[in-house]
């Protein structure tokens, strides 16, 4: 599997070898490498950020309380 340049320039920043190699070995095109890459940031974005709303309801409910609390101010 060959990443086209715009993936690898915007994306993986020099670790194309190493991508090929992990896609090659895997089975994986780009679709999944792009898959995987997204999975993963969010996991270790919402591991490293345990504050953060885990779903769609509890952001709309800590936005709406946000909103009331800057009212009051």
């Amino acid at each position: 599997m060959k990443l086209d340049k715009i993936t690898s320039i915007r994306l993986f920043q020099g670790h194309n070898e190493k991508l090929e190699i992990v896609a090659n070995h895997q089975g994986l095109d780009r679709a999944d490498i792009l898959r995987k890459a997204v999975n993963d940031y969010l996991a270790i974005y919402y591991n490293n950020h345990s504050f953060l709303p885990t779903t769609l309801k509890e952001a709309a409910e800590d936005e709406a309380i946000f909103k009331v609390s800057s009212s009051i101010k």
